[in-house]
């Protein structure tokens, strides 16, 4: 099915702006031979307001120039973006593998003491097919708080988030699942990462995170295994590609990532 793909060709990863470089973390850890190249999407960030037609089309743009760089796989790093393209992408793409990110929801139902778990998501994750259809699979048992966070994903970008304001607009978000007593919350966006300390803080330690690293990377190490195309010898520097001005965002993605890099812009025509 993938006979196209080589195992020394580099994986694909993309989120609208620094979020995914948490992932992109753990995938560097997990799976050490492995070239990546990481496109920031900062031109059109936050996908989080955007309809799912526009995430799609920005999805689309970002996988041809992953193509054009013959990746043997894609990784969404970007709740949002799979909710939105996953499927579309699979279905024109069958030659294509392609990994997406989803909230913890069945991790969290399977853990829960109180029977109320807490989801913490963008507006288009709340309302997308998906995420609706994966809380219907739990919601008979346990109590699902679907939370939209506005504004979160800006404040994580520019390194805003740790500002009072930014740690009340978050408690104001954490408020309802901590009035019902839910003692699991699943950050439903890879940009939330970055606030796990300043959350834990909030909610006390009685109060279980789960965010989508591990299981994601697992995932994308199953299928490179499967599929025979897990390398043994590239060692290669990740690439890291932004679609926004690199003056402005240079400290910011230094800043997620822990260390100086080397950006290069990626000027991707907006999509129709």
């Amino acid at each position: 099915m993938k006979d196209t793909l080589k195992k020394n060709d580099p994986i694909g990863v993309f989120d609208s702006g620094i979020g995914g470089l948490s992932i992109l973390k753990v995938a560097q850890s997990k799976l050490p031979n492995q070239t990546w190249i990481y496109v920031a999407d900062e031109a059109f960030l936050p996908y989080g307001d955007k309809s799912s037609e526009d995430v799609r089309n920005r999805a689309q743009v970002i996988t041809d120039f992953f193509l054009s760089k013959n990746v043997k796989a894609i990784l969404i790093a970007c709740n949002t973006a799979t909710a939105a393209a996953i499927d579309f992408l699979r279905k024109k793409h069958q030659e294509m593998l392609f990994i997406g990110v989803e909230p913890a929801v069945k991790p969290a139902a399977n853990i829960t003491n109180t029977k109320v778990i807490g989801i913490l998501a963008t507006g288009s994750t709340t309302e997308s097919n998906r995420l609706i259809k994966l809380v219907e699979r739990f919601s008979k048992e346990i109590k699902v708080i679907i939370q939209p966070c506005p504004g979160i994903v800006e404040l994580i970008e520019t390194g805003d988030y740790k500002s009072y304001s930014a740690k009340k607009l978050i408690e104001s978000y954490l408020e309802p699942m901590l009035t019902q007593k839910a003692d699991v919350i699943a950050l439903g966006c890879t940009h939330y990462f970055f606030l796990t300390q300043i959350i834990q803080q909030i909610v006390g330690k009685s109060v279980l995170l789960l965010d989508t690293s591990e299981p994601v990377i697992t995932e994308l190490q199953h299928q490179l295994s499967i599929n025979d195309l897990i390398s043994k010898t590239s060692t290669q520097k990740p690439e890291f590609w932004t679609t926004k001005n690199l003056n402005v965002k240079r400290h910011n993605f230094e800043r997620a990532w822990g260390e100086p890099i080397e950006i290069n812009y990626l000027g991707v025509k907006k999509s129709d």
